[in-house]
């Protein structure tokens, strides 16, 4: 399974080239609170609204438990101690797929460097 970021939705959105592309047929997409809040934040239309929709249709749902965020505060620490600034909900993505043995499809390049520290995060390369 794997737990996809909002850039990668954006990108297949906008009709760029995006892994989500090939990993649709596939069936084994997850998406979380966190990335749906991010698209409809995005959201401009009520066309824009049933693409999201659409897209985020046949994704397996994630849920954010309350015992994940005693994680997330170590980890935030733990890469914060390492030198590393990095946006809090990449962080809550990263913990969540470590906490739930996903993959995470991302195209944000620190994701790499949070890969470093928390080494138990493991990236989709396609």
């Amino acid at each position: 399974m794997i737990l996809v970021d909002t850039n990668i939705i954006i990108d297949y959105l906008k009709g760029n080239e995006s892994i989500l592309s090939d990993l649709i047929e596939k069936d084994i997409l997850a998406i979380c609170g966190i990335v749906l809040a991010e698209l409809l934040h995005g959201i401009q239309s009520e066309k824009d609204r049933s693409l999201v929709d659409e897209a985020i249709n046949d994704f397996k749902w994630i849920p954010i438990h309350d015992s994940i965020w005693y994680s997330v505060g170590n980890n935030l620490n733990l890469i914060r101690k390492n030198g590393l600034t990095v946006p809090f909900q990449d962080v809550l993505l990263a913990t969540l797929s470590i906490e739930n043995n996903l993959q995470i499809a991302t195209n944000d390049n620190h994701f790499k460097s949070i890969a470093a520290i928390l080494t138990d995060l493991h990236l989709y390369n396609s």
